[in-house]
């Protein structure tokens, strides 16, 4: 027990100890917590005084500015931007009144310069003033502007009649020569030749189309032949047949009246018979056969005309309506041939070539021999190149285009290249000495150039 006195004693002891050590430090701290008030309340003075001195300073400036003696900091604060933007309005107004006033000398030099120039007008308007020039130079541009297209116009009419002026003599030289061919006096009778002219051909196509009808009526060849024996009689033998054809013409017609009284009676004994039995059956389909037998031959005959008809006016189409380039190749190809062959025709509404006989056979190009085929494309190429040289006279290259011609095709085609070659440029290349030969002997005056092996 008295150890642990002693032990409690040692505790209280040191508990004590640390309690004045305790309160020698409250002491120290409330002395230099002292010591920090009085620092405080002296710059809290100090402080004061500042802001004493600040406020006398803030009143002073807000009283120079002519603002509210009481107005505060922050409420100036607020007040600065609209100071601002109020300076920026201000200083703005003095812009535009400036600029006002440098527009409004402008303006007055302006008008001063227009009234020099263009004269004052009656109300002193400068703008006015202003337009009436604008509108006259403008009017002014105007007719310069057609001054100047019209010179165009004229130049480029003037440079059109010097480049016609060639053809229009041509065209009056041929008018001229027309005229004279037609033996007129001027266009007038010309005009009137024409329509006499047109007139004939229309009454020579109606006379094809009454001898085609007559051909279709009377029979091929007849017509020829009845021809040629009214050319052989006089007039009153003429007259003397016609009065003769008149009284046969009578007689058929008395002839075709008593046939058609006979019909009749043969129709009342018909019916007669018809009554009598099964008879009448047979004579319905006769009469339906015949009925049937006479429509078609109506309609043969109708067909017979219009087959003939066609084909005349195809005949005709095709021999006199041809196109110049069938008809220069027609030239060539009947030259070529040596007759065998007189034109070449394209079909109408086919895309194909045919050779025509002297006797009008037509045989087509796929049916001809390889010379005689190719004397058809030689005369049409060569027809084609003197076509197109109303436009451009080009020259014609041939290679070896004769190659497949015997000795006669060969001359007849050389004398056609011959012709050809006054009119246009023809070189041709060939490898067969015949052939130059040839060339030689048809054509006189051509040139020959031997190419040696080495040039080529």
């Amino acid at each position: 027990p008295l150890e642990r006195a002693a032990e409690a004693w040692q505790a209280a002891l040191r508990s004590c100890q640390q309690c004045r050590e305790r309160r020698g430090e409250a002491a120290q701290a409330h002395t230099a917590a002292l010591r920090r008030l009085a620092l405080a309340e002296a710059d809290s003075g100090r402080q004061a005084q500042t802001l004493a001195a600040l406020q006398a300073e803030w009143e002073a400036w807000l009283a120079g500015q002519c603002l509210p003696p009481k107005l505060t900091a922050a409420a100036a604060l607020d007040l600065f931007p609209l100071i601002e933007q109020a300076q920026q309005q201000l200083e703005r107004k003095r812009k535009a009144v400036r600029r006002c006033e440098t527009l409004a000398a402008e303006r007055d030099a302006f008008e001063r310069g227009v009234f020099a120039k263009l004269g004052e007008t009656e109300d002193g308007d400068a703008v006015i003033a202003l337009k009436d020039w604008k509108e006259a130079s403008d009017h002014a541009a105007e007719r310069e502007h057609a001054r100047k297209r019209m010179e165009e116009e004229r130049d480029r009419l003037t440079e059109e009649l010097s480049l016609i002026s060639p053809g229009i003599g041509r065209a009056k030289a041929r008018i001229e020569q027309l005229l004279q061919d037609a033996g007129a006096s001027d266009e007038e009778q010309f005009r009137h030749r024409v329509r006499i002219q047109e007139e004939r051909l229309r009454l020579e196509a109606d006379k094809r189309q009454a001898e085609a009808l007559l051909d279709a009526a009377i029979g091929p060849g007849r017509l020829e032949r009845l021809g040629a024996e009214l050319e052989g009689r006089s007039r009153d033998e003429r007259l003397a047949d016609m009065q003769t054809l008149r009284g046969k013409l009578e007689e058929t017609k008395r002839e075709a009246d008593e046939r058609r009284e006979r019909r009749g009676r043969l129709h009342a004994e018909l019916e007669q018979l018809e009554g009598n039995g099964g008879q009448g059956d047979a004579v319905q389909r006769l009469a339906e056969q015949t009925a049937r037998f006479a429509e078609q031959a109506n309609r043969w005959s109708t067909l017979a005309v219009c087959a003939s008809l066609f084909k005349k006016a195809r005949d005709v189409y095709e021999r006199e309506r041809q196109p110049g380039v069938l008809q220069r190749a027609s030239e060539h190809f009947a030259q070529m041939t040596g007759g065998r062959y007189s034109r070449i025709i394209a079909p109408l509404g086919e895309k194909r070539l045919a050779a025509v006989t002297p006797t009008g056979d037509h045989l087509d190009s796929s049916l001809l021999s390889r010379g005689t085929a190719e004397q058809l494309y030689l005369s049409m190429r060569l027809a084609l190149a003197e076509e197109y040289a109303s436009k451009a006279p080009l020259p014609l290259i041939m290679d070896d285009i004769l190659v497949n011609f015997d000795r006669e095709r060969l001359i007849r085609a050389c004398t056609v290249l011959g012709q050809v070659a006054t009119q246009h440029q023809i070189v041709l290349f060939t490898c067969h000495p015949h052939i130059v030969e040839a060339i030689g002997q048809t054509v006189p005056g051509c040139g020959s150039v031997r190419l040696e092996e080495t040039n080529v």
